[in-house]
């Protein structure tokens, strides 16, 4: 029997709030989440140390990586990640309305796949609950490199 053709897939999707006042241990502490990064303003930039950070940042990723082997199953990779995010952040939307005025706010996704017909579909019951918590919302499709 054939074996069947695999492919690296890698999806996540990330709440980012960023305040000039905030600090990030401020954010966690208004939201009641832990971050999974953050950056504090004035910290030297890791893509070039000559500039600092501007802003503080409060981060919440759910990222995946996995080999597949059908078209079908690497579109709904991205779909799990938004769907663990959105677990997370969904019970604490009302703290992110009272920190809406002194943050930046916004659902960052992104996706990447070794194959080259894949095609990116996020149900509509997900894009409700996204459009519910009233966030700027950005995808970017990345190419996937392999490791």
């Amino acid at each position: 029997m054939p074996k069947a053709e695999e492919w690296k897939t890698y999806a996540s999707a990330a709440l980012y709030v960023s305040s000039d006042e905030l600090t990030p241990t401020m954010i966690a502490e208004r939201l009641g989440l832990e971050p999974t990064r953050i950056t504090i303003k004035g910290q030297p930039l890791r893509a070039d140390p000559r500039y600092r950070e501007p802003f503080n940042h409060f981060v919440l990723e759910v990222d995946r990586t996995q080999t597949v082997t059908s078209p079908g199953s690497a579109g709904r990779i991205l779909e799990a990640v938004v769907e663990e995010l959105l677990h997370r952040i969904e019970p604490v939307a009302n703290r992110l309305d009272e920190i809406r005025d002194r943050v930046s706010l916004e659902l960052m996704c992104a996706y990447g796949s070794s194959h080259k017909l894949e095609t990116i579909r996020l149900s509509d019951a997900l894009l409700q609950r996204i459009t519910a918590l009233k966030l700027p919302f950005a995808l970017a499709i990345v190419p996937h490199e392999e490791k």
